[in-house]
């Protein structure tokens, strides 16, 4: 079985994740959009460090010791990078 930090290297992701540490995950579903994933969570009050709305893909959802921050990102392609935009777009 790989670490969290072995997979985070495998799949791309930047040294600091948080997913390397279990506090951020990623998912999607097939009965919602991202979107209105992302939403559904902000309107329930959900606590979170960082909310992120993934290419309309898939959700990324980020947790720390005292969530503060409440971050919600869209993220996009331009020119492609990915580029990331406040709020829900």
């Amino acid at each position: 079985m790989l670490s969290l930090t072995s997979l985070n290297v495998r799949v791309g992701g930047v040294v600091t994740s948080a997913h390397t540490q279990g506090l951020a995950v990623d998912f999607n579903s097939s009965f919602r959009t991202p979107k209105q994933i992302c939403q559904r969570l902000i309107d329930a009050n959900v606590q979170f460090d960082k909310l992120i709305q993934e290419h309309n893909q898939w959700v990324h959802i980020g947790f720390s010791p005292n969530n503060s921050r409440q971050i919600v990102l869209t993220a996009v392609k331009n020119g492609g990078k990915t580029v990331y935009l406040s709020g829900l777009k």
